[in-house]
């Protein structure tokens, strides 16, 4: 903001100077801190799912614009609601006090009803098929498995694969912690996928182990 001392004007940062009545009167004008705001990453959801978008920033706000496809949405705050049925690029503007306005944009894609994921709730070790867990996916949908943890009851992490094709169950667990059998029981899992549109999808559930 500007400052006005003895009629004159002053609106740059730094230290300034003017005598009044035989004196030297110094003030200085702070700089402005630098804001940001924030959307975070892009998404990836079901469609028609619920998803919600939260903004952060360092400035206050007077008044804060939605818009989905450049398209003005209801909104007013720094968080809303969403549930978009294709692939759509969400942003939000603010405007702080002195003027300023900032601007930022996430794309949530959508999946399609024929490119899903698909993790089985059940494996049999020894049972050919449905020996081995992991997770599979339509055809070039999911590049590759980032990260595949499973959990026993306890929240004990018994398997770890990185960086795994979908759709390859000999790389994914065979019922096993350091080599030894584990009971029947339910297991919960968690997956990090790399879509092939550069995105992650994040999945979680839970696989019942049976003997």
């Amino acid at each position: 903001p500007c400052v006005t001392y003895n009629g004159e004007t002053y609106c740059q940062p730094g230290t300034y100077s003017y005598t009044a009545n035989c004196e030297v009167v110094e003030f200085e004008i702070a700089p402005q801190p630098a804001f940001w705001l924030e959307l975070g990453d892009d998404k990836t959801v079901g469609g028609g799912e619920l998803v919600n978008l939260t903004a952060q920033t360092n400035a206050q706000t007077v008044n804060v614009s939605w818009y989905a496809q450049g398209s003005s949405i209801p909104g007013t705050g720094l968080n809303i609601q969403v549930q978009p049925l294709e692939n759509t690029l969400y942003s939000i503007e603010i405007e702080e006090p002195g003027g300023c306005l900032l601007s930022d944009s996430v794309w949530v894609f959508v999946i399609k009803a024929n490119t899903s994921v698909f993790a089985p709730n059940v494996i049999k070790p020894g049972s050919g098929e449905n020996g081995w867990f992991t997770l599979y996916a339509s055809s070039g949908y999911v590049v590759e498995i980032e990260e595949l943890s499973i959990y026993n009851r306890w929240g004990e992490q018994i398997f770890l694969a990185n960086g795994i094709a979908p759709g390859n169950p000999e790389k994914g667990w065979d019922g096993t912690f350091k080599g030894k059998r584990l009971d029947p029981d339910v297991f919960v899992w968690q997956a990090v996928l790399r879509m092939e549109d550069g995105s992650t999808l994040q999945k979680t559930g839970d696989v019942t182990l049976l003997r």
